[in-house]
């Protein structure tokens, strides 16, 4: 507990009814902090107010007025004690100044005294956000150098005990510049420092932790911890791909008309329209396309010949939905592969050979 000086005051006096009052301008100042246990000692009323110990009791010696419930007086040393539970915060709220009017009143003669209690701050009050998390939504494209505001927290407490700073949770690409216009003004923001890359982190998860003058600062409570989630949004940064750039594939040429042949899908790092939207197959005399949802096929329009064409090369293209469109190629390469579809044909229908009559088994002409 803490006297404030005491100052000489000025004495006026009153008439009222056949009583002459005197009345002591407020000049004592007295100073408690807040929350201070009942029974505390505010300061020497009797003392300061220069009144004899002895006499206060019989001089029904007490304090009055709106402010009594926090305070009384022990008549038999005049001591100014705490009574009851004193909040600050609910007394002033976040005002600078916090103090109480109080009046001392003693009979014989009759005196009326004015004093004023400060009500100090302590740190009682963790800074607090008034939500306990935000998402926001960041392009992956983002330049280093963009800024982004951070909801500011709330302190009940004053002064040397109200948010002096934030924290940002460690992390590889937002540093966290803190602008102080006072206590009233100080604020936050998020500062990209190396490029978003959505699909290495799709989800970046950090923790803004505000901090008071307190010491230690009142910085543990979940309260004070404001979640910041970022969802990395996809630009189409991406092309499809195909895992190889050649497909071989055997097919005989005796395959029916309606055959399918699967072929591996691209795959495409973004998401959404981002992603592979559509196929692409070259013009031919042999094969369509068939997409649905899990499958890409290759399905035979027109019977192969092997003697009239041994191998085909075919192009797929895959597609995505984004703006600029991006596209990604494979070579299908098709062997055909005989069947016995031809019975053995002679170059003429009859051949012609003369041997003489002396020929010996086996002669060869």
């Amino acid at each position: 507990m803490q006297q404030g000086n005491i100052f000489r005051h000025w004495v006026y006096f009153l008439f009222h009814g056949s009583h002459i009052w005197s009345l002591a301008a407020a000049q004592i100042v007295y100073s408690v902090t807040e929350e201070s246990s009942p029974g505390n000692t505010v300061g020497n009323l009797a003392k300061d107010l220069h009144l004899d110990v002895q006499g206060l009791e019989t001089r029904g010696f007490q304090i009055s007025g709106p402010n009594t419930r926090y305070f009384e007086v022990d008549v038999k040393t005049g001591i100014l004690l705490v009574k009851d539970r004193i909040d600050r915060e609910a007394l002033c709220s976040r005002n600078v100044k916090c103090s109480l009017e109080v009046e001392a009143i003693v009979n014989s003669p009759l005196n009326l005294y004015r004093f004023e209690v400060k009500i100090l701050d302590i740190n009682d009050n963790a800074p607090s956000f008034r939500i306990p998390g935000i998402v926001l939504n960041v392009y992956e494209s983002a330049f280093p150098g963009e800024r982004f505001t951070l909801p500011n927290a709330f302190d009940a407490d004053v002064g040397s005990y109200s948010i002096k700073g934030y924290k940002l949770s460690q992390n590889e690409h937002f540093t966290l510049d803190v602008q102080n216009g006072g206590e009233a003004t100080m604020s936050a923001e998020m500062v990209l420092q190396k490029a978003l890359d959505r699909e290495k982190q799709p989800v970046i998860k950090l923790t803004l932790t505000a901090v008071d003058g307190g010491k230690p600062p009142k910085s543990e409570n979940p309260l004070e911890l404001h979640r910041v989630s970022l969802h990395i949004q996809d630009v189409n940064d991406n092309s499809p791909k195909f895992k190889k750039h050649l497909i071989e594939m055997d097919i005989r040429e005796s395959a029916d008309k309606g055959n399918r042949f699967s072929i591996e899908e691209a795959h495409d790092a973004d998401i959404g329209q981002n992603a592979v939207q559509r196929y692409n197959l070259q013009k031919n005399d042999n094969f369509i396309l068939a997409v649905d949802s899990n499958k890409v096929e290759l399905v035979l329009e027109n019977k192969l010949d092997r003697e009239k064409q041994k191998e085909l090369s075919l192009l797929l293209t895959a597609l995505d939905g984004g703006s600029p469109q991006r596209s990604g190629t494979v070579v299908i390469h098709v062997t055909v592969l005989d069947a016995n579809d031809n019975a053995p044909v002679f170059s003429q229908a009859v051949y012609k050979a003369s041997l003489p009559e002396n020929s010996a088994p086996d002669t060869i002409e």
